[in-house]
Formats: structure tokens, sequence, C-alpha cells
């Protein structure tokens, strides 16, 4: 009889259930038989996944943010603790979202049962105690990007660079005609991407600056229409109205990429978004507003001078980024006005654009498929 694998995985964010969900599909792919069971989001629920909490309780960002939810949060680890510990999994994979799977982690380090994480802990950025930390409960560690392993591994904690997922998306596979087609948007407008984030907490923190940013860019003359790519359950939170110039929301992969494809330039919030847009090939601005006091103790605590992957990568400011105080809706606006009118800055980003893709993947291999070839291994 042919065995079947019983995974318990774990995602804690939109960008984990992605990541996640090309994890589960990869792994079907080998021709074996598993069985998931964990926290995850639609990806991964379409992909197979039995879930046993509900996903919208782990969108949680910030140390001194959302403390009812945190509470919530640590319950719900005693819960996944005693759930692994009754099912016996013969893997436990946790997706990102450290702060939660490495407390969880630590909880099951005499259980016997193995744990794979997969995306790496930001040690090159900020607190890198945490590699040796968290050496001494995984088993294996699978990494996103090319000059992370070597991190890890002077603890003892065998690593595998498997790659970035976007790299499987197709993310200049979009029709910017027929975007424009669907939502009667007219050439004469330039499509704006704005971004705010897909947490909670950044959209309280971004939505109302952004908003204004787009007001400033319609009375400089400007003709826009602004898309905001989002999720279905964060959509009632976003205004309808006060922007300055039409807005239509997307929800589904089509259409995002679709918006990709026929957008000028883009402002987003810092996180994976900057990746995906830079293999879209589109221009863009960084933006960030958070808590003062975890903006404070993040600033004192971090190690490098960037917080948009484009420009760690390429270990130069390629992405202007406003973080903060300067976080304001005059110097956005002025500086997509810039980004749009100059064809050289843009030409300037899309040429980095090329080398950052370069750098996504292992030779030759799907990132998923490198980490179903790990999960098997464990």
């Amino acid at each position: 009889m042919k065995k079947k694998f019983k995974i318990f995985i774990i995602a804690g964010e939109p960008s984990g259930d992605f990541i996640g969900g090309k994890l589960m599909k990869a792994l079907q792919d080998t021709g074996k038989t598993f069985v998931f069971e964990g926290v995850g989001g639609r990806q991964m629920v379409d992909a197979g996944l039995k879930e046993v909490l509900p996903f919208s309780d782990f969108s949680v960002m910030g140390i001194f943010e959302n403390i009812g939810k945190t509470y919530r949060l640590y319950q719900h680890l005693t819960f996944l603790k005693n759930r692994i510990m009754q099912e016996k999994p013969d893997l436990l994979i946790t997706i990102d979202f450290p702060g939660f799977n490495f407390k969880l982690g630590k909880k099951l380090k005499d259980s016997g049962i193995r744990h794979l994480h997969y995306g790496g802990p930001t040690v090159w950025a900020w607190r890198p105690w945490r590699a040796k930390a968290i050496a001494k409960f995984l088993d294996h560690l699978c990494v996103l990007f090319p000059f992370e392993p070597p991190y890890f591994e002077k603890y003892g904690l065998p690593t595998t660079f498997v790659g970035h997922p976007l790299m499987e998306e197709g993310m200049r596979q979009g029709d910017g005609a027929a975007l424009r087609k669907k939502y009667a948007i007219p050439y004469t407008h330039d499509i704006l991407l704005f971004l705010p984030g897909s947490r909670l907490g950044e959209l309280s923190h971004h939505l109302a600056t952004f908003q204004k940013t787009s007001q400033l860019l319609s009375a400089k003359g400007k003709k826009i229409h602004i898309i905001i790519p989002s999720l279905d359950f964060l959509v009632p939170l976003i205004p309808q109205e006060g922007w300055g110039c039409p807005l239509t929301i997307v929800t589904t992969k089509e259409d995002k990429q679709n918006a990709y494809a026929a957008s000028r330039v883009a402002l987003a919030a810092s996180g994976t978004i900057s990746l995906e847009l830079a293999l879209a090939r589109v221009p863009m601005i960084i933006a960030y507003k958070g808590n003062p006091l975890t903006i404070w103790l993040v600033k004192r605590l971090i190690q490098i001078p960037y917080i948009c992957m484009v420009n760690i990568l390429l270990k130069r400011m390629i992405v202007p980024e406003f973080i903060q105080e300067r976080c304001r809706p005059e110097i956005l606006s002025n500086a997509l006005l810039q980004l749009m009118q100059s064809e050289s800055l843009r030409d300037k980003q899309l040429r980095a654009f090329e080398r950052v893709e370069s750098m996504l993947a292992p030779t030759g291999q799907r990132p998923s498929a490198a980490a179903a070839e790990v999960v098997l291994k464990c």
C-alpha cells in the first residue's frame, strides 16, 4: 500500500500562503501521496490544506499593535502544539512568520517531530543572534535569497537556497489592454498602482497617506487612474471615494497581472511586493509607516541601509525609499511625478530589475520543486 505522508504546515501571512500553496502543489507533482493539515489562506486551501484555525487570526504586524489579537495568537500557539503532538506528522513545515512559528518550534523541540522552516529570518538585517538560536530546534531551513545560507550554516543548521517562488508566477504575462477594456480606462489616463500593504496594520498606517498622495497628483493636472490590487477580506477597509481620481480595486490574479502590465509606476509599502514589481518590470517608489515605537526600535537594531529587497540585493539605492517621517503625501507625489516623467529614471530601474531576476532562482530549477526535494529528504 502506498504510504501517505502526513505534513502539518503553517503560514501566517498572505506571502506565506503563496509560498505554501506552491510547495504543496510541487510535492503532489512528485507522485507521492500527502495529507496536509494546518493553517493557511486561500492558495493553500485550494492546494488541499485541511484548516485547523482561521487564517485571518494571524494577520498581525508590529511589536506594539493589536495586543488583543496577539493574545489570541498565544492561545493558538498552545492549541497547535497540542494538535501536532497528537497528530505526530511526518514533518512540520512552518513558513516565515518567525515570531509565532519559532515559539512553536521551541515548544516542540524535544517531541521527535522533524521541523523544516521555509523563509529564513532576516539575520543579515537585524538580530543576528537568531541564527544560532533557531539552529537549536530546526532540522532544516529553506531560504529565498542566495546570500543567506552562510549565516545559518556556521551554526550547524542545514540550509538550502531554493529560490523565490515569485519566479514561477509569470509576472510579465499580463495584458494591459485587457485591463483598460474591462474597466473602461482611457489611454489618456496613466495607470498608477497603489499597494498599501496586505496586513491590517499596514492599511491603517498607509491608506490616508496614499489617498492624499493621489489627490495631490490629480491637483497637479495629471490624468491618472489608481489601481489597488488587494485581498478580498481587505476590500471593505479601502475607501471608494476621496482619491481625487478614478479608483479600481482588483482581487484576482489575472486582474493583478494585467494591472502590472498596464501601469506606468507604482507606490508600494515595503515588503515582498517590491520583488513582484521588479519581476513585472514596474518602476516604483517604496513608502512605509509604522507604529513610532516599533520604528524607533527597528532603526536601532537594523544593520543594513535599505528596507526594499531590490536595493538590498543590489547593494545600492535603485528604488527610492520614504520611511516614517518622509512618508508624506507631498514627498510621495513629487517622487511619483518625477518617476512618471523621467525615462532615464525609469530605464535605470528597469535595467536593475533584470539583475534582480537573475538572482532569485537556482540554475535550471523551479523554486517550489527545489523546496519539494528538500522536504522529501527531511
